[in-house]
């Protein structure tokens, strides 16, 4: 039960790692503005990659029409979508999680690394 716990653990910190590297990346990356008009969100639709769920659940744009990166609304987004990217994928069929436990393993290994759960 220890081992499944720990892996559960591990799986969880690589979700969140990948939600927020993606959250940064999206703030500090991004060579274009999501908002072109502050008025009119179908022209910001249409025209830029702010999309319906973008403006459905009000993510926050600085003045320049960026991704705000001290917004903890759009930080719990990108966390949120890390964990399901790497969670469901992993649990949601027996050879997923196989497959993602071996390759997990191997990862660990090259950096001489030997996780509880790993055989």
């Amino acid at each position: 039960m220890l081992a499944a716990g720990l892996e559960f653990l591990c799986w969880t910190v690589l979700g969140l790692i990948l939600g927020f590297a993606a959250h940064w990346w999206k703030a500090n990356a991004d060579p274009y503005p999501d908002i072109l008009d502050q008025d009119n969100p179908a022209l910001n639709i249409a025209l830029t990659e702010h999309s319906v769920v973008n403006y459905a659940l009000g993510h926050r744009y600085d003045e320049a029409g960026f991704w705000e990166y001290h917004s903890l609304k759009n930080l719990a987004f990108y966390l949120a979508c890390g964990l399901l990217a790497v969670l469901v994928p992993v649990y949601v069929t027996t050879e997923g999680h196989a497959a993602a436990r071996g390759g997990f393993c191997h990862a660990a290994g090259l950096f001489g690394l030997t996780p509880v759960f790993c055989p």
